[in-house]
């Protein structure tokens, strides 16, 4: 009895571990977006890196 609770509490544990790390695939792209949609610098631009600098202190 004790094998099967710690088998299935094994087993929880890699699926949480795996949800874990997969969940920084998934927040990256979305961060990602958000930060260019702020347009927090350009690679164009000179002013954009000075307006960066500003806006976050």
């Amino acid at each position: 009895m004790s094998y099967l609770k710690f088998a299935k509490d094994l087993g929880i544990t890699g699926i949480t571990n795996a949800l874990v790390a997969l969940s920084g695939l998934v927040t990256l792209p979305i961060l990602t977006k958000v930060i260019r949609s702020l347009r927090l610098w350009d690679l164009d631009s000179d002013t954009s890196h000075a307006f960066a600098f500003t806006y976050l202190g």
